[in-house]
């Protein structure tokens, strides 16, 4: 297991650069094609797709991810077909009746688009049980530790590929209509590509019969679900209050916003991605002083490159929102707010999916909840007076709040920390880093000719100053033991 973390970790983090930065060029095609309101009508109906996909894989997830792990490794393979052929079955049966349900039910549809346009919404609808399934696929290859499948599947099948058909729309025939048509005709290529790698790749071997062992997975599944929910309705509310309470133009302003500050966390996302099998298995193993050392290398080296990541993206924010139209410009606070709580969730590492991992579901899960009713009450109260800022204050509040709590039961149960002294280590070539931003900043002004440079500038010193301070004795470890 050890030999494939490098492999692992280092398709997937590829994978989700690639997959953040097609997602990313899509919202920004749209702003600059189409304007703030398109944005915001298609950033609803990506909610409601979300929303629908959280819905039809009911907690499967993670499920799947540990447990393909847990069966594999003890070479239960009737568990194992089992559990692959439920997860299919579960969600494409569950898709398929959300997607029912709402598309012949125009009441709900209507009450569920608030200000934004329910046609489009409805074409939303569609791809319910095809994201679903492209998703449960995909947390099943991670389960087997086949990462490049889980890339190709999500990564490459579905947001590269709505971006690749959102360019060309917008080339050769800009209809907003066909964009969100081609956005959901990406979800069918990504189901397809799901069931195409679990089928022809020997992951699972149909002639060694089923063992559907429900009885366990059942009653996790039920609390995964409960904090699959409560965890994305802190992502879905502000778009949600703000679709209701404002306008499309906010809805999409925000959105811009949001997606640049999301940026930020796609060193977590990749390691969220791969690091619930590892730590599954470590855990089973009983291995706690390896999955210790595993948390606080991977958190220590994500903190630091989000930090300097963060100083430029504040520093220089104004001249790159701008680039898209001066209707954007308006967004940099609340941009600098997102990006703020994006460093304390990374700053915490992947505290919530050890948790999971660890058997502690049921924390995780009243976690979740309390931060959910929280970020909607303050939702619901700040959007209403300050409007987008008001939803950037109250979802960078409960998010902070939530992985801090995170990473505090992490220590009280597990005895682990994000962090020990080591952290201070490599604390002056971040610093070092940023104080070379701001003199770009002063010195440059805030072009986006200065950004480049700050960022070049950046990384530079930032890796001078590890080659001269060099590595500690645990990282120095670890990779030697990766490799």
């Amino acid at each position: 297991m050890i030999q494939s973390i490098r492999n692992l970790a280092f398709t997937t983090f590829v994978g989700k650069i690639v997959g953040r930065i097609s997602s990313y060029g899509m919202v920004l095609l749209l702003a600059w094609r189409f304007g703030p309101v398109a944005v915001g009508i298609f950033s609803f109906g990506k909610v409601t797709l979300q929303i629908g996909k959280t819905l039809s894989t009911a907690g499967l997830v993670n499920i799947a991810q540990k447990y393909v792990s847990i069966y594999r490794a003890n070479e239960e393979q009737q568990k194992l077909n089992g559990l692959v052929v439920a997860c299919i079955g579960a969600v494409t049966v569950l898709g398929l009746a959300f997607s029912g349900v709402l598309l012949l039910n125009d009441d709900i549809v209507t009450v569920l688009s608030g200000k934004s346009n329910n046609s489009f919404t409805r074409i939303f609808v569609i791809g319910i049980p095809f994201f679903a399934i492209a998703t449960i696929s995909a947390a099943i290859t991670r389960g087997f530790k086949r990462a490049k499948y889980s890339v190709y599947i999500l990564d490459i099948g579905f947001f590269t590929a709505s971006f690749l058909i959102t360019g060309a729309i917008v080339i050769l025939n800009p209809s907003f209509e066909l964009v969100v048509l081609g956005y959901v005709g990406a979800t069918v290529l990504s189901s397809l590509l799901g069931i195409y790698a679990l089928t022809r790749f020997d992951m699972i071997s149909l002639d060694s019969g089923f063992d559907f062992d429900l009885r366990s997975i059942i009653p996790e599944g039920a609390r995964m679900f409960g904090i699959g929910i409560s965890q994305q309705s802190v992502v879905w509310a502000d778009i949600v209050f703000l679709a209701y309470l404002t306008s499309a133009g906010t809805v999409g302003r925000y959105e811009v916003a949001y997606q640049t500050a999301a940026l930020l966390g796609f060193a977590l996302v990749a390691v969220n991605s791969v690091f619930p099998a590892i730590a599954a298995g470590l855990y089973n193993d009983n291995e706690i002083e390896q999955l210790s050392a595993y948390y606080k290398a991977i958190t220590k080296w994500i903190t630091y490159l989000t930090v300097i990541a963060a100083s430029g993206l504040v520093l220089f924010g104004r001249s790159y929102v701008g680039l898209l139209s001066e209707e954007f410009v308006s967004i940099v606070p609340v941009l600098a707010v997102l990006a703020a709580a994006r460093v304390v969730a990374v700053g915490t590492g992947p505290a919530g999916m050890l948790l999971m991992m660890a058997d502690k579901e049921r924390t995780e899960l009243l976690n979740s909840a309390a931060v959910a009713i929280a970020n909607l009450i303050l939702n619901f109260v700040l959007v209403n007076r300050y409007g987008m800022f008001g939803a950037a204050i109250a979802s960078s509040l409960s998010l902070s709040v939530v992985n801090i709590i995170r990473a505090l039961q992490v220590r009280h149960y597990l005895s682990i920390a994000p962090y020990d002294r080591e952290i201070f280590d490599h604390v002056w070539g971040v610093g070092a880093a940023i104080g070379g931003i701001v003199v770009v900043r002063l010195v440059g002004g805030s072009s986006i000719l200065a950004a480049i440079v700050a960022a070049i500038v950046g990384i530079s010193i930032f890796a001078l100053t590890i080659m001269n301070i060099g590595l500690s004795e645990r990282d120095t470890s670890l990779i030697s033991s990766i490799d």
